[in-house]
């Protein structure tokens, strides 16, 4: 399912940045946000099967995300701007970090099963 949600979120990016004139930044804020819904979804209900409390996963998320969208945005600008890759080439770098990063925070802090202390 990660896939898919890097396709539509990739793909949302280079259709604003080609079609909508978009700029980098721009582009990158509407694919990731687009991507957050559907990543949540997804990764609550088919990747970790997560039924625990559903507010609580969903800011835990929205913080992973956060942090992953950061990382993602420095990777893209700083292979952008400094390393001289197309903007093309930089968000698919940016959005290889990303995933790695929401991955991780996903699984190991947004749903992970709250243990019954005894």
């Amino acid at each position: 399912m990660g896939a898919l949600n890097s396709f539509v979120g990739l793909g949302t990016i280079f259709a604003a940045l080609y079609f909508l004139r978009l700029g980098a930044v721009e582009a990158n804020v509407l694919g990731y946000g687009i991507g957050f819904v559907l990543s949540f979804l997804l990764n609550k209900h088919w990747t970790f099967r997560f039924e625990g409390d559903y507010l609580r996963s969903l800011v835990l998320f929205g913080a992973v995300l956060g942090i992953s969208y950061i990382v993602n945005l420095g990777v893209v600008l700083l292979s952008w701007r400094q390393l001289g890759l197309s903007v093309y080439l930089a968000q698919i770098a940016g959005l290889l970090i990303y995933t790695i990063v929401s991955f991780l925070g996903a699984r190991y802090l947004a749903f992970r099963e709250q243990r019954l202390q005894a």
